[in-house]
C-alpha cells in the first residue's frame, strides 16, 4: 500500500481499498443514486400508483387526519361576518326601469358582478337587462361585507340575496300603493318590475323610482312580500352536481382522469 509520508508521521492512504468503499466512491453513488432510483424502479413504482387510484375507483380521498377545514374555512370566516351588513347593501330603481345594486366588492374581471346580477334578476322577476352592478364606494359600516376573496363572494350573496331583493320589494310596493291609492299587500309583481293592483292599475319600478327614494323608514312596513312571476328560486349547487352536469367527453368530467375524484372531503368540499 503507497503511503505519503513526512520526515515525522504518514499521512494518509491515497487509495485505502481495504475499506470496501472509498470516499471517492460514496460520493459518486450519492450523486447517482436518484438516476439509479428512476432507471430501475420508475415502472414498478408507475404500476404500484396505477394499482392505488384503480383501487380508489370513484371514492374521494379523505385527509389523514381530518383537517378544520373539512368544517370551517377561510370562507367561512368572510361569509359570516357578511351577512351582519347585508341589508346595507344600496339598491335602488332608475326612470329606466332598471335596478342598480351597489356591490361592496373589488370585481377585476372574476364574474362577480355578473352573478350578484343574475341572482338579483331572478329573485325579482327581471331581465338581466334589467339589473345594474356598480361597485360600491369604501364604507365603513359595511366592515367584513367589503372583502373579496375567490368563491367567497358568491357564497356570501347567495343566502343574502332574498333578503336584499325583499327589502327593496317592501320599498317598490309601498311607493306604488302611494301612487295608485291601493294597499300595498294587494299589489301583484309582474315580470320586468310592473307592478299591478287589484284594479287593473299598473306601475313600473321605474315609475315609481322618485316616490320609492323620497320614503322614510317608517312609511315602509314589513309584510310578506309577494313572490314577482317569473321570480326563480335561489337554490345552491353542489360541486358533484355541476361535475355530473359535464358531458362524457369533457378532460375535466368525474371519470376522465383519477386525479378529479383523489379531493378532500367535507361538508364545504363535497
Amino acid at each position: 500500500m503507497e503511503q505519503i509520508t513526512s520526515d515525522t508521521h504518514p499521512v494518509a492512504s491515497v487509495e485505502d481499498h481495504t475499506s470496501g468503499v472509498t470516499r471517492r466512491q460514496m460520493f459518486a453513488y450519492t450523486v447517482a443514486a436518484p438516476v439509479l432510483t428512476v432507471a430501475v424502479g420508475g415502472d414498478a413504482q408507475a404500476q404500484s400508483l396505477g394499482s392505488l387510484l384503480g383501487t380508489l375507483g370513484s371514492n374521494p380521498l379523505p385527509l389523514t387526519p381530518p383537517d378544520i377545514t373539512d368544517y370551517y374555512d377561510v370562507g367561512d370566516s368572510i361569509n359570516q361576518p357578511s351577512q351582519l351588513t347585508m341589508p346595507l347593501v344600496r339598491v335602488e330603481a332608475l326612470e329606466t326601469d332598471k335596478v342598480r345594486l351597489y356591490l361592496p366588492r373589488l370585481d377585476q374581471g372574476c364574474g362577480i358582478s355578473t352573478a350578484v346580477g343574475i341572482m338579483l334578476a331572478d329573485a325579482l322577476g327581471l331581465g338581466i337587462d334589467q339589473v345594474e352592478v356598480p361597485l360600491e364606494d369604501a364604507n365603513f359600516n359595511l366592515g367584513a361585507n367589503q372583502i373579496t376573496g375567490g368563491s367567497a363572494n358568491v357564497r356570501a350573496f347567495a343566502p343574502a340575496m332574498t333578503l336584499i331583493a325583499q327589502l327593496f320589494g317592501l320599498r317598490m310596493l309601498t311607493a306604488a300603493g302611494q301612487m295608485m291609492g291601493v294597499a300595498p299587500t294587494s299589489i301583484k309583481l309582474l315580470p320586468r318590475g310592473v307592478m299591478m293592483a287589484p284594479n287593473g292599475k299598473k306601475v313600473t319600478f321605474g315609475q315609481a323610482s322618485k316616490r320609492a327614494a323620497l320614503l322614510k323608514k317608517s312609511e315602509i312596513k314589513s309584510f310578506p312580500m309577494p313572490k314577482a312571476v317569473g321570480a326563480k328560486a335561489l337554490t345552491g349547487t353542489t360541486r358533484p352536481s355541476s361535475r355530473a352536469s359535464m358531458p362524457k367527453t369533457s378532460p375535466w368530467a368525474p371519470r376522465s382522469s383519477p386525479w378529479t375524484r383523489c379531493r378532500p372531503t367535507g361538508p364545504n368540499r363535497p
